[in-house]
């Protein structure tokens, strides 16, 4: 989209998120799931396989599965054009356009993400989510100062909300001022060119749930003003967002609950205290050698931000299943995992709730004896989720033969490996192709180790003259 005249305006650049190359459309987030009973979201990819569901349906295509075959119409024998790569396909006794991933509009005409407006005194920035009337995620200016860490700004103008503020098409639209008057002023980055040109960007973070997950977007509007009269451009880049935090043991007598690094389907050793987004973990939950219990089975798991339980909650595994609605919380790809019968391994993503840094993860368990350790068992779990068709779902059980309980982790978190080292206060540097880091710690640890030494050499060397002082004057005397 040009604009006349003097402005120039370089397009978004989007987001890596957790290490992986963004997509504009990913099964994982939360309402985006590939249609029901055709679809299955592939966890290690965001990608609907349209073909692998149980049974198996024929006669479905596109990026989320919604697209008939039969329904596809060639383009020569369309009544419309499908721009952007869209495809024409009937509905009925008229023609329509399926849009792919980053367009929309009756002809796709229209990109989700993209810079409506840019002159001297405004920007506007448009925002259409996949499935966006039933999005219920929130829209947020970020502050320049953070845009690693990725604070939100405080004044409410400056975000919008899934449920409330969608227009008329079920878009976000933000028509933001560059002048201080604005109170997203805070958030506006402003640099000359070397051509003489003023840039202006404002960053945007997309959450398509209540946490923030490895899979949301956050993207960068660039409104540059010229004076040189030269209109046109667009800009790509990448910036990746971290999600990071420290764990704290469980102390509930039966069992305890842990939180694991993982590669894939291996367990690692406890977490350090920082997490970033996205990064692989196990919550381990198992009993403890004393315990008179012969087996467990966790029923259920909840992430939520405050100690005392209230406020948001993220119920990631239910009846002992994989959630379909949490797969950016969840890798239904490793689901869960029976080490033996004392401990279970729940596969999960590192994430962060809005607001604060306080992470609580709490799973319920069953406590089972030999004599009915059939509770504890495993039946299937839905293939929806993308998972093994093989899980921990829920058995009918007689609550009077089985005991329940429940065990709580915490966790601080913060938003980037970044911001880690910085904490850490760890320095990266390359010589001859070899990468060195060295953090604030180990200096620290090496200067008192040093001090100490030297304290000690020299308080030797004082007990050495004053020793032989003494025995020369012990010597004198007689």
């Amino acid at each position: 989209m040009g604009f006349p005249g003097q402005y120039l305006f370089l397009l978004m650049f989007v987001v890596q998120t957790g290490g992986q190359t963004w997509k504009p459309y990913d099964c994982r987030r939360v309402n985006s799931q590939c249609r029901l009973n055709v679809g299955v979201c592939m966890t290690s990819t965001g990608m609907c396989d349209c073909k692998a569901a149980i049974p198996k349906v024929e006669g479905f295509e596109g990026f989320d599965c919604n697209l008939e075959t039969n329904t596809i119409v060639a383009p020569s024998n369309c009544g419309i054009t499908c721009l952007n790569g869209g495809t024409c396909y009937r509905s009925g006794t008229s023609h329509m356009c399926y849009c792919s991933e980053e367009y929309t509009g009756p002809t796709c005409e229209q990109a989700r993400v993209d810079v409506t407006l840019c002159n001297e005194t405004h920007i506007g920035m448009y925002i259409k989510p996949h499935h966006a009337s039933i999005f219920n995620g929130r829209i947020s200016i970020i502050q320049p100062a953070s845009f690693d860490s990725e604070l939100l700004l405080s004044d409410p103008a400056c975000s919008k909300n899934g449920q409330n503020d969608k227009e008329a098409d079920n878009s976000f639209l933000f028509i933001v001022s560059l002048d201080s008057s604005s109170p997203c002023y805070e958030g506006l980055r402003i640099t000359n060119q070397s051509n003489g040109a003023i840039r202006y960007e404002y960053k945007m973070r997309v959450n398509y749930g209540l946490v923030q997950t490895f899979v949301d977007e956050t993207h960068s509007f660039v409104c540059e003003i010229n004076p040189n009269g030269n209109t046109g451009g667009v800009r790509v880049g990448t910036q990746r967002v971290d999600l990071n935090g420290t764990t704290v043991t469980g102390t509930h007598t039966p069992g305890t609950l842990r939180i694991l690094t993982r590669s894939g389907l291996t367990p690692g050793e406890e977490a350090s205290r920082l997490l970033y987004i996205g990064q692989q973990l196990f919550v381990e939950v198992s009993l403890k050698s004393s315990s008179t219990y012969t087996s467990l089975a966790v029923d259920s798991c909840v992430a939520f931000p405050n100690r005392d339980g209230t406020g948001q909650k993220i119920e990631f595994l239910t009846n002992r299943c994989p959630n379909a609605d949490y797969l950016s919380v969840i890798d239904t790809s490793v689901g869960t995992i029976q080490q033996s019968s004392k401990t279970v391994l729940v596969a999960m993503y590192a994430i962060r709730f809005q607001q604060t840094n306080d992470l609580f993860i709490s799973c319920n368990i069953t406590l089972c004896r030999e004599s009915n350790k059939g509770l504890c068992e495993a039946v299937d779990c839905p293939v929806q989720t993308g998972g093994p068709s093989r899980g921990f779902g829920r058995r009918k059980r007689d609550s009077d033969e089985a005991e329940y309980v429940s065990l709580t982790q915490h966790a601080m978190v913060v938003q980037s490996e970044a911001e880690i080292d910085a904490i850490r206060g760890c320095k990266t540097r390359t010589i001859y192709q070899t990468t060195e880091t060295s953090c604030l710690q180990n200096t620290v640890f090496l200067v008192v180790t040093a001090v100490s030494v030297l304290l000690l050499t020299v308080t030797l060397v004082i007990a050495i003259v004053l020793c032989r002082r003494c025995s020369y004057m012990h010597k004198t005397s007689k």
